[in-house]
C-alpha cells in the first residue's frame, strides 16, 4: 500500500513563472500534492485551515506580503498578519522552506519592513533554500541566514523547457536583425534595477568601434517604464525592440539572434536571465565586483565590466572585447546549460523535501520578540 505523500503549498504560485514548474518536477512526479497562492489572504487560509500537520509551506518572492499597501500603517498590518500566518504554521506542525531570491522584493516600496519579513522567514522557516553559496554574505548587511538551516539548490539552465528550432540566421531574418550585425541581446521584464538606460549608452559609444553593432530589447515594460526606454534609446545603430510581453514560444528567437546578452543589473543577487542565456549557447556580460560575477567566477561564458564610475563607459569597452572573441564562449554557455539541467534540479529540490524533519521544532524566544515588534 502507497503512503499519499503531503501537500506542497508553493507561495506564491505564478502559474507561468518556468522556473516553478522546473523545480517542481520530481516532487509532482513523487505524489506531492501541489497546492498554491499568490496573496497574502490566501496564504493566511492556507496556514489556519487548509494544510495539515506534516504538509510543507514553500514561500518564494515575498512581494506579495505588502502589495497595493499605500501607507507605512497598512504594510505593518500586513506585516504582522504575515508573521501570524508563519507562527500558526510551526503551531499547527507544517514545514516551512523560504527560498532567498533576491535580498528584498524588486523596487520595494517599503525597505525596512521588507528586512522585517527577511527577519519572520529566517526564524520561522525548517530550512532555508540558497541559489548559490555567496547568498549569506551578500545579504549579511540587512539580515543573517542561520548556516544550520541553510541548504543549496541551484537554479538550474532552461535546457528544453523553450523552442529551439532557428539558426542564428533564420532568427535574425525573422526579427529583422541584419545578418552580419554584433547584436547585443537583453531579454526579461524591463524594470529600472536592470540598467537598460546604461546599456543603451554603452552601445552608442561602442558604435564608434564596432560600426555593424545592433541592440535587441525584448521584455515587458510598464508604461511608464517604456517610455523611459524609448528617451534612451540609441539613434546611431539599429534597435529591434519589442516592449511587450514575450510569449515562450518566441524567447528563443531573441537568443538565437544574440550575439551577446548584456546584463547590466543595478541589485541583484541571481539572474534567471543568465541562465536562459547560456541554454541558448549566448555567452552573457554582468557587473562586477558583484554577487553575480562572484557566482560564474571562471567562467568562459560570462564576461564582466566595472560597475563604478562610467559604467556605460566601461561596460562599452566589454562589449568591444567580447565582439572577435564569441566563438569559444558560446560552446562553453552550451556545456554549462547541460551540466545542470531542470530535471537535475528538481531531483536536489525533493531530495531537501525527504530530508525535512517529521515535525516543526518549537517557536525560539527570539522569534516570540520579534512577533512583537
Amino acid at each position: 500500500m502507497t503512503t499519499r505523500r503531503p501537500q506542497l503549498l508553493v507561495f506564491p504560485r505564478w502559474s507561468d513563472n518556468p522556473y516553478l514548474s522546473m523545480l517542481y518536477l520530481a516532487a509532482e512526479a513523487d505524489g506531492w500534492r501541489m497546492r498554491g497562492t499568490t496573496s497574502l489572504q490566501g496564504f493566511e487560509q492556507w496556514a489556519t485551515d487548509r494544510l495539515d500537520p506534516g504538509d510543507v509551506a514553500h514561500v518564494h518572492w515575498t512581494n506579495p506580503v505588502l502589495s497595493g499597501c499605500e501607507s507605512d500603517d497598512e504594510a505593518r498590518e500586513h506585516l504582522a498578519r504575515f508573521r501570524t500566518a508563519l507562527r500558526t504554521l510551526r503551531e499547527r506542525g507544517i514545514r516551512l522552506l523560504w527560498t532567498v531570491h533576491n535580498e528584498f522584493a524588486h523596487d520595494a516600496r517599503f525597505p525596512e519592513l521588507e528586512k522585517e519579513i527577511a527577519q519572520a522567514l529566517t526564524e520561522n522557516a525548517t530550512a532555508i533554500i540558497q541559489l548559490h553559496d555567496h547568498t549569506a554574505a551578500a545579504v549579511e548587511h540587512a539580515y543573517r541566514l542561520p548556516a544550520d538551516k541553510l541548504v543549496t539548490v541551484r537554479h538550474s539552465s532552461y535546457a528544453g523547457v523553450y523552442p529551439d528550432t532557428w539558426t542564428r540566421e533564420q532568427a535574425r531574418a525573422e526579427l529583422g536583425v541584419p545578418a552580419d550585425a554584433f547584436a547585443v541581446g537583453f531579454t526579461g521584464r524591463i524594470r529600472p534595477y536592470k540598467g537598460v538606460d546604461i546599456l543603451c549608452a554603452a552601445v552608442e559609444r561602442a558604435a564608434a568601434r564596432i560600426p555593424n553593432i545592433a541592440l535587441l530589447l525584448a521584455g515587458y515594460a510598464n508604461p511608464s517604464d517604456a517610455a523611459a526606454v524609448e528617451e534612451v534609446l540609441p539613434t546611431s545603430v539599429p534597435v529591434v525592440k519589442r516592449l511587450s510581453f514575450v510569449p515562450d514560444e518566441e524567447l528563443g528567437l531573441w537568443l538565437r539572434a544574440s550575439d551577446i546578452m548584456a546584463l547590466p543589473y543595478q541589485r541583484i543577487l541571481n539572474s534567471g536571465s543568465a541562465l536562459l542565456a547560456c541554454s541558448f549557447g549566448t555567452p552573457v556580460i554582468v557587473p562586477g565586483p558583484s554577487t553575480l560575477a562572484t557566482v560564474y567566477e571562471g567562467q568562459q561564458w560570462v564576461r564582466t565590466y566595472a560597475s563604478d564610475g562610467d559604467q556605460a563607459g566601461h561596460l562599452a569597452e566589454a562589449l568591444v572585447a567580447a565582439h572577435t572573441d564569441l566563438g569559444p564562449a558560446s560552446a562553453a554557455a552550451t556545456r554549462y546549460a547541460q551540466a545542470y539541467t531542470p530535471w537535475s534540479m528538481s531531483r536536489d529540490f525533493l531530495a531537501v523535501l525527504d530530508s525535512l524533519p517529521t515535525t516543526t521544532a518549537p517557536l525560539t524566544p527570539s522569534a516570540t520578540t520579534t512577533e512583537r515588534l
